[in-house]
Order: C-alpha cells, then structure tokens, then sequence
C-alpha cells in the first residue's frame, strides 16, 4: 500500500509538472490511487504550463484540459498563501465557457499574476538606441457572474436588446450576493459585460454588419468586436430570486461573463 501511495504522489508531480502526454499522466494518476499525503501545487506549475501554450509548445484547449485535471484531484493542494490566486486560475481557465476564451492575452495576464518578473522580462523590447521599454500594464477583470440565456450564438442575438431579445437571467457568483441587496423588480440598471467571444483585433466596421453602410473606428459604433469588448446593456430587473435576476431587453449569449451592475442616474433618460 505505501508504494501504491509514494507512486501515487510521484504520479501527481508528473502531472502538476505536466511531464509528458496529458491523457497518460491522467492515465498514470487514476491507476496510482491516492497519495500518503497532499501534493503541492504551487505558483511555478501554474506559471510552467502557461508559458507551454505562449511557446506554441501546446494548445490552449489543453491548458484548459490540464486546469481541469489538476482542478478535480482531490490530493493536490494550493501552496499557503497563493490558494486563493491559484484557485481562482484553476476554475477559470478550467471553464473559458463562464469566464473567457484562453487566448494568447489571457494567458500573458495570467503569466503576470503568477510570475511578474517573468512576464516583465517577456514583455520588454528594446527600441531604437537600445533603450528598454515595456509593453503598457494590463488589468485584470473578475467577473461577478455569467449571463444564463436561450440565446446560445452570437448570430441568433439581436443587434440590441430592445429589438427583440428575450427574458434572460443574470447569475451572480455568492461572494457578491451582498452587493445585490438593494436592487428589485422594475429597476432600471446597466449592465456591464464582457463580450468573450468578440475579435479583439477589430478596428474598423461596417455598422450593424451592413456593406452598405461606410466603415467607422469601432469606438463610434456600438459594435462587440473591439480592442477591450465591454458589453453596456440598460435593462429593466423583471424578477429577483437570490442570486438572480430575471431582466428584460439583454442581448448578451449564454455564459457571457457579467462585470457589474449600476443603477441609472436620477433625471438620466
């Protein structure tokens, strides 16, 4: 039974360490059983397998499966002091589909909260004369809740929610429930998403997609495709019920992440 669990610790490693074909190392850990003793998982693991899909070396729709792995195996524990941090990677990176999608910005964001002196030293260029600049900082957003909706793609949303979008939930993470307390039925509120599955590289648009109409800078349209793609919806709370709100006219697609809500301003029309 002890070498079944030093094995099992020893699986666990290689898997943290992603040391090798991530189905094997799934493979190795489920045929080891459990280990005599939690296994760390530290800041530099989640650091590593980061810097894997930076390199080209893997696919992010294997970063996101390897976050699932490490994120349900109940014998590997966060390192003291960073769970929260390192918990927070896990769950989000391990479900792109309530949160955002794993590109290559992300994954620089993450790699500068889990090691910014070496997302520092990558970010650096030299420019001309040979001084050293960095790139601008980045922010990062914590997304409150998602949006729970029957519109599941982006082509089936209409252009704006009062053109026919249907009654939609809003589903709100339990750490913020406090922060709901003063909102009710028939208030009119923003809301602020993030639009994860917009073109961050887009500039310019025809407005409403329409090749009729001349292309305009994406900042004098209300259009999803943009450089930071924060959705603004004014909707009217139709139903509270916890951590829910039941609202009308939102046009956001099913696991839109939700950044905030704001009340209108007095006189505001």
């Amino acid at each position: 039974m002890d070498g079944m669990q030093a094995n099992g610790g020893r699986a666990r490693e290689d898997l943290l360490h992603w040391r090798g074909e991530l189905a094997e190392l799934v493979a190795a850990v489920r045929r080891s059983g459990p280990a005599r003793s939690s296994v760390r998982f530290d800041r530099g693991h989640a650091a590593q397998a980061v810097r894997r899909v930076l390199t080209g070396d893997v696919a992010p729709e294997e970063l996101v499966a390897w976050a699932q792995a490490v994120h349900f195996e109940e014998d590997v524990e966060a390192a003291e002091g960073d769970e929260d941090l390192l918990t927070r990677f896990l769950f989000e990176v391990s479900s792109p589909e309530l949160f955002a999608p794993l590109t290559d910005a992300l994954c620089r964001r993450w790699l500068d909260d889990l090691d910014p002196v070496e997302a520092r030293r990558a970010s650096s260029r030299t420019s001309r004369g040979g001084v050293v600049v960095s790139e601008a900082p980045s922010y990062r957003i914590e997304p409150v809740g998602y949006v729970e909706s029957p519109l599941s793609e982006r082509r089936d949303a209409p252009k704006q929610g009062f053109e026919g979008a249907p009654d939609t939930w809003l589903v709100f993470r339990p750490e913020v429930g406090e922060a709901l307390r003063d909102l009710r039925a028939g208030d009119e509120v923003y809301v602020l998403t993030w639009l994860h599955q917009a073109d961050r590289g887009v500039l310019r648009v025809h407005p409403r997609d329409d090749p009729e109409q001349p292309e305009r800078g994406v900042f004098g349209t209300r259009s999803p495709d943009r450089p930071n793609p924060v959705g603004l919806h004014r909707v009217r709370i139709a139903a509270v019920d916890g951590l829910r709100l039941r609202v009308h006219d939102l046009e956001a697609i099913d696991g839109t992440p939700l950044v905030d809500v704001k009340p209108l301003l007095r006189g505001e029309r």
